[in-house]
């Protein structure tokens, strides 16, 4: 623990020299380095919104958990802003389903179903996030009272699910 708080005082250090680049470089490798959930949210609280957006968005990795750490926080407008352009932007990213699934998850809590739906539906192909799509797709359709769409989308889901592990 004393190393990672020598790590954060030194990535603290950093910031406030004005070595921002140095900074984002340091929040990483603290993020990277074991940092448990609570010191991780801890840190990407306190350094978000003090980097430039062209650096923030630079940094892949410090991207999409900033956007995590705004939708832990139940900041879910926010949060689905930053997913948005996180999808936009890394495309081919290792965590862009993950980022899609939270971007829906994220909309449908903002009430904004038509655009959650468009978001579950790019991870319905996904192997990791494919039965949870389908659920929380489900979920939107009943939302919106199309119980029978809804009942049919539990059924693929449930079918899949079947053929996966059969």
């Amino acid at each position: 623990k004393t190393v990672r708080w020598i790590d954060f005082r030194a990535l603290s250090a950093c910031f406030w020299q004005g070595k921002e680049e140095e900074a984002a470089s340091r929040l990483l490798d603290f993020l990277r380095g074991g940092a448990s959930d609570d010191e991780a949210w801890m840190a990407l609280r306190e350094f978000k919104g003090k980097f430039s957006e062209e650096l923030f968005w630079k940094h892949e990795e410090l991207a999409f958990l900033a956007a995590q750490v705004l939708f832990g926080n139940r900041d879910y407008a926010e949060a689905a802003e930053k997913l948005a352009a996180f999808c936009g932007k890394f495309p081919d990213s290792r965590d862009a389903e993950e980022a899609h699934f939270l971007l829906g998850r994220a909309l449908f809590l903002e009430k904004r179903l038509d655009e959650a739906r468009a978001a579950f539906d790019a991870v319905t192909e996904s192997k990791d996030y494919r039965l949870r799509a389908f659920y929380w797709i489900s979920m939107i359709l009943e939302r919106q009272d199309k119980f029978k769409e809804a009942v049919e989308t539990l059924a693929m889901a449930a079918e899949a699910a079947g053929k996966k592990d059969g």
